[in-house]
């Protein structure tokens, strides 16, 4: 009888704990429904902005890098996100920005930059000039630039003209370059060597002309050292000398420097180019531009039946060739023939930016060093670009500047000084449409034609962009599909994959963050 009471309870028990159980399983499967149910929504925040950030910091490729991002929704006046916001990184290009916006509040955006003709001594029996013509330099960036062609016309002839109208048929003494409007020393200190003979490094000098660049055309199979012809180099610069060095390499593509010293007119042509003996052009910075524009002044002069007693030069080779008639022809009074003029500082900033002009860069800041210190120096530029946007409430700690377009690998400025630099222009001057209207738009225009294009962020990012070896870095503005507007800035130095991938990853980044809601 006791065995038999056992054995219901036992079954009791038994069946208990089974429904028990089923309770429990059927609880987690219940939870297991709940959270799949939740996790609808996963896959929107795997598409956001913070999870590619993330994935970013996870990324292989920036182990060994540095990177700083900073931004701001200017509609909320919130942060959305902040790395590394204070670490001073180099900007490359982007450095431009402070240098644009400083020069249209220290400068004006209307003010323009004049090239003068004069002549000193007198004119004699009604067409004799007993003296000299001189190019009187003012910082003009852009005379002759291919970006403003129709602004000045053939500005040779015209001053060649002018010169023509007082009678001159005659001239006893020279043409002369006068470019010590800034200093002679044109190209920043901490640019490196190897780039100074390249287009993208042409400095800014007192007297300008053609973007400061001259196109060679070369034979692969010519090794000879050899004298540039007007067939050759253009504009020709004359007693220019170069040397192919490069190298034959089968299966590559082109990849040819250009070395050589400001001044000098001796350039050699260095790196790889691929079998087949073709010819092959490129361009690069003119040596001494203020001679140049000399030379090509008394070219015209003499084929317009103008005799002319000396051979052209500039004041920089007088001093350093003759320094006694240097220091006469620098006492002598001059007389203003004609004049050509720049466009306005605001239509330069526009090209400054949207292309990344460096020339126009470093010229904008030799104007403030000029306008603060009157010297003409890239550093006190520099130092008053830095000292302005302090004054602005920028703390400028890390905040390090020695040249105005951002070439220098010694500059440094953080993400969040970029940032508060936009701020600064979009809230507190008379310059935030010509800053915002002077960056390129993503897909659109500019150094951003082929950033995000084809995305949902083609046309919602207006910004600077700013690329060298190991560096990357964007800085501006950004609509997002909500409507709401951020203002950001993202540098990232020392990356190990190629250039075109960080600008991958970057661009997949800026994508979400259109799309954020």
């Amino acid at each position: 009888m006791k065995k038999t009471n056992y054995l219901i309870i036992f079954i009791i028990l038994t069946l208990l704990y089974a429904c028990t159980l089923k309770n429990n399983n059927k609880s987690k499967e219940d939870t297991v429904d709940t959270l799949t149910s939740n996790n609808q929504t996963e896959p929107i925040e795997i598409d956001s902005f913070l999870y590619v950030y993330e994935q970013l910091l996870k990324d292989s490729s920036l182990f060994n890098a540095s990177m700083g991002i900073y931004i701001y929704d200017d509609s909320l006046n919130e942060v959305i996100l902040e790395h590394n916001p204070d670490l001073a990184l180099i900007p490359a290009s982007t450095l431009k920005l402070a240098t644009t916006a400083a020069s249209l509040l220290y400068l004006g955006g209307c003010r323009n930059f004049s090239t003068t003709v004069q002549y000193d001594g007198q004119i004699i029996d009604g067409h004799i000039l007993q003296g000299n013509i001189y190019i009187k330099g003012g910082g003009d960036p852009a005379l002759g630039s291919k970006f403003y062609k129709g602004t000045y016309g053939n500005f040779i002839s015209k001053w060649a003209n002018a010169i023509a109208k007082l009678g001159i048929d005659s001239i006893t003494g020279r043409i002369i370059g006068d470019a010590t409007y800034f200093s002679w020393e044109h190209t920043p200190i901490t640019w490196s060597y190897g780039e100074t003979g390249d287009y993208y490094c042409t400095a800014a000098s007192g007297l300008t002309v053609y973007d400061n660049r001259y196109k060679i055309t070369f034979y692969g199979n010519n090794r000879a050292r050899k004298k540039a012809t007007a067939s050759v180099i253009k504009p020709f610069i004359p007693d220019f000398y170069y040397e192919n060095k490069t190298k034959v390499v089968s299966g590559k593509k082109k990849a040819v420097y250009i070395l050589g010293a400001p001044y000098s007119h001796e350039r050699i042509l260095k790196g790889n180019i691929p079998s087949g003996g073709q010819s092959y052009s490129l361009e690069g910075s003119i040596p001494d531009p203020p001679y140049l524009v000399a030379y090509q002044l008394s070219e015209q002069l003499k084929k317009n039946g103008i005799k002319i007693g000396e051979p052209s030069t500039t004041l920089r080779r007088l001093k350093y060739e003759n320094d006694s008639v240097y220091k006469i022809v620098r006492k002598n009074s001059r007389q203003n023939i004609t004049s050509s003029y720049s466009p306005s500082v605001s239509a330069l900033v526009g090209v400054t930016n949207k292309v990344s002009n460096n020339l126009f860069a470093e010229h904008l800041i030799k104007h403030i060093a000029k306008q603060k210190y009157n010297s003409g120096e890239t550093e006190d530029g520099a130092k008053g670009v830095v000292r302005f946007w302090k004054s602005k409430g920028i703390d400028t700690r890390g905040f390090n500047m020695f040249d105005g377009s951002g070439i220098s690998r010694y500059n440094s400025i953080t993400a969040r000084q970029l940032v508060g630099i936009l701020n600064f222009v979009q809230d507190s001057t008379n310059y935030s449409t010509t800053i915002y209207n002077s960056l390129a738009i993503s897909g659109k225009t500019g150094t951003l034609k082929t950033f995000c294009d084809g995305t949902s962020a083609e046309g919602k990012i207006h910004a600077k962009s700013g690329t060298m070896s190991r560096v990357r870095s964007y800085a501006g503005f950004i609509t997002t599909n909500s409507g709401r507007t951020f203002i950001f800035a993202f540098t990232v130095n020392n990356y190990t994959c190629h250039t075109s991938e960080m600008k991958a990853k970057i661009e997949n980044f800026m994508t979400k963050l259109v799309e954020n809601r």
